[in-house]
């Protein structure tokens, strides 16, 4: 409130009167609380240095320079931070009088010369930390004392931080220090808080808690009005809050300014806080727009001077003054039209602003009627408790209607929400049943197309498996037809020559010739028994053969490991090279006698080592066409390896060939998977062969490779 006042407030008139040495002020009374010393009983000497000594401006040459207002214009350059002012008091009456005079600066130096000669200093203002204050330092002031018939001088030397128009910033007062001191900011502090304690932090801590709700509402709703009105009740806040008035730093001039700042903003937040209540952007744009231009060029020009200082220039002093008004003016106009738009409207909306409005502009009109009446009057403790009280209670009225109509609104807000929320949540529930009875419907359906594709694949699986078997049975078939292929030509060779040596026999015995068809009948006994051995072989072959490929009795019987690995191996390298003549490869084998017999299922381990065997024939073949076509030198290779270990028998096959790609290595054991061309390979012939030796076995089938390099098949079988 005591902002709005101050805008309208203009400077006193000004004086020129100069004399050469200022005229003794005389104490005739001491009964009045203050007096105040015209133009008359001064003068003043601008420091533009900032740098005389009481010494030098006691003395000539700048004792002679001192010059009362009237000598000089209040529109010449005498914009300074440091003026000297000079002035005497006498006492004339029959008793002593006890006086106290103000800073009435950032900074002032008090020296007081007596008739005797004795000279006292004092420093003061409110640029001075409280500390180093002498004399009333809430009130910035100095007190001595004159006899009867005393006499004093007394210099002031004034400064500000910021420039300041000499002499029309200066008023010497005279006070009386026994009602001053009645009246110190300590001691009116101490009563201010007996009379106004429980008034003063009920109001500022209801304007608190309704900040902090309107705040805390904002965040749910992003509503700009409660945004708005939040940061008003904090500026109000700053003005009723006894932690702002008595506990404020004391020490720091920068908090001091800084509150300042905030108690000037609480029009902007209030006048925003008006727009957006009656959202009047979109329900009176025209008087919208030209309002909210009007108030961000004087706020924006009065935010200005503010930052620049008005006394720092005349001119500024003149625009901050005339700002002012029209910032005033503003407000009171943006009300007065908003007031307006309430009454012709007659919404409930209009009604509760008239209601919490009307009072306090009521109060602020007449308040700054006031102000104008009496101008010129100190700001008294009658004007002061008008202002603190009558003030409060409207602003507290306002406050309390306007944030119980802006939590009504809150809560029947939240109660649309939670109406929305309530028909989002049926209609959402109403479409998960739906979506349920639709999913239940498509399940089904998509399980009886799982059931025909899981039976379909099954079929295709058995068939792909039926075809990894003929083929591993045709490679297998080639095996042992060229093993059985060598005894059967020894059979039928020595067969033709027996047959021959039979009919030379005859004719020897028919020449006669007894001892030439004995000699030839032993050939034929030696052929004979090689046709014997030829015949048992091939039966071996036969016999072996046919005890691996019955069908197994899943019964683990002792096989010798060395003989099953050589026998497939060797089979395995004919099958290859029945398919393709061309085909050459040195196979390599070490065989630890110590490995003997172990229990396995002979047909199912022989079925792994020809998958192994022909993986590794495969693979040093592409590499070796690979090779041709480049003109490299290469020799195909497979190293076969048994050994016995504390774990176990392990069975090593490693070829030089291709090697396996790291981005396929995961998905070698994988069923269907397949490196090899369309129509080579089924995809099963690995996984089928790690599912023997690890499950049906418990054993390990691990693989080492570097594509380029070559792979080693690593099977490990327990012997336990």
């Amino acid at each position: 409130m005591r902002i709005l006042i101050f805008l309208f407030i203009v400077c006193p008139r000004y004086a020129w009167v100069q004399t050469n040495m200022p005229r003794a002020y005389e104490i005739r009374s001491d009964s009045s609380f203050k007096q105040e010393l015209d133009s008359t009983y001064w003068q003043v000497l601008e420091d533009k240095q900032g740098n005389w000594t009481i010494t030098e401006v006691n003395s000539p040459p700048l004792s002679k320079k001192f010059h009362n207002t009237s000598t000089k214009s209040p529109f010449a350059d005498t914009m300074v931070y440091t003026a000297w002012v000079r002035c005497r008091v006498k006492n004339t009456m029959n008793q002593t009088a006890k006086l106290s005079m103000q800073s009435g600066a950032g900074k002032t130096d008090f020296y007081f010369l007596k008739q005797n000669g004795s000279t006292s200093h004092f420093i003061t203002g409110w640029q001075y930390p409280y500390s180093k204050r002498d004399g009333f330092k809430d009130r910035t002031a100095i007190s001595f004392t004159l006899f009867s018939g005393e006499e004093v001088l007394i210099y002031m030397r004034k400064h500000n931080r910021i420039k300041f128009l000499v002499p029309t910033n200066f008023k010497i007062p005279l006070y009386n220090t026994e009602q001053l001191k009645d009246k110190m900011l300590d001691e009116y502090q101490l009563s201010y808080i007996q009379t106004s304690e429980v008034y003063l932090s009920f109001i500022s801590g209801l304007l608190l808690l309704a900040a902090i709700f309107n705040f805390l509402i904002y965040m749910q709703t992003k509503d700009k009005v409660n945004l708005y009105f939040s940061l008003f009740l904090l500026c109000i806040f700053s003005v009723y809050n006894p932690v702002f008035t008595l506990l404020l730093p004391r020490e720091s001039q920068v908090v001091t300014d800084a509150i300042v700042y905030i108690r000037f903003f609480f029009v902007v937040f209030l006048l925003f806080f008006i727009r957006h209540y009656f959202d009047l952007s979109n329900s009176y744009p025209r008087w919208d727009k030209l309002l909210l231009i009007a108030t961000k060029i004087v706020t924006g020009v009065l935010f200005i001077c503010m930052l620049l200082n008005p006394g720092a220039k005349h001119w500024l002093s003149v625009v901050w003054r005339v700002t002012s008004i029209l910032y005033a003016v503003n407000t009171l106009i943006t009300i007065i039209i908003v007031v307006g738009i309430a009454i012709k409207n007659r919404s409930k909306k209009g009604s509760i602003f008239l209601t919490a409005i009307l009072p306090l502009l009521g109060y602020l009109i007449l308040s700054l009627i006031s102000s104008v009446l009496i101008f010129g009057a100190d700001y008294n403790k009658t004007r002061y408790y008008i202002d603190m009280y009558v003030g409060g209670i409207v602003t507290i009225w306002a406050v309390v209607v306007f944030s119980k109509y802006l939590f009504k609104e809150y809560g029947q807000q939240q109660k649309q929400l939670l109406q929305i929320q309530m028909n989002k949540e049926r209609e959402q529930a109403e479409f998960i049943a739906q979506q349920k009875l639709e999913l239940e419907r498509q399940v089904t359906e998509r399980t009886e197309e799982l059931k025909t594709s899981l039976e379909d694949l099954k079929s295709a699986q058995t068939q792909l498996i039926q075809s990894e078997k003929m083929a591993s049975l045709g490679e297998l078939t080639a095996g042992i037809a060229h093993e059985i292929q060598n005894p059967l030509n020894f059979v039928n060779n020595f067969s033709e020559v027996s047959s021959e040596l039979l009919d030379e026999i005859k004719s020897e015995l028919d020449k006669g010739d007894i001892e030439e068809a004995k000699s030839i009948a032993d050939d034929v006994k030696q052929n004979l028994e090689k046709i014997t051995h030829h015949g048992k072989r091939a039966d071996a072959i036969v016999k072996s053969m046919l005890q691996h490929s019955r069908k197994s009795s899943r019964q683990k019987d002792p096989v010798d490991i060395n003989g099953l690995v050589d026998e497939y191996l060797r089979l395995s390298y004919h099958g290859f090279r029945a398919k393709d003549k061309s085909f050459n490869a040195i196979t390599e084998t070490h065989f630890d006698p110590a490995v003997g017999k172990i229990n396995v299922i002979g047909q199912d381990i022989g079925r792994v080592l020809l998958n192994l065997f022909n993986n590794a024939f495969y693979a040093v073949n592409k590499k070796m066409n690979s090779s041709n076509s480049e003109g490299e030198s290469y020799e195909p290779t497979i190293q076969v390896t048994t050994t016995r270990t504390a774990e176990g028998v392990r069975i090593k096959v490693r070829d030089n060939g291709i090697g396996i790609p790291d981005k396929v290595l995961e998905k070698i054991y994988q069923p269907f998977f397949t490196t090899k061309p369309t129509g080579e390979g089924t995809g099963l012939g690995l996984s089928l062969s790690y599912d023997i030796i690890t499950k049906g076995h418990g054993g390990e089938l691990k693989v080492e490779t570097e594509e380029g390099e070559g792979s080693e098949f690593i099977i490990l079988l327990p012997t336990t």
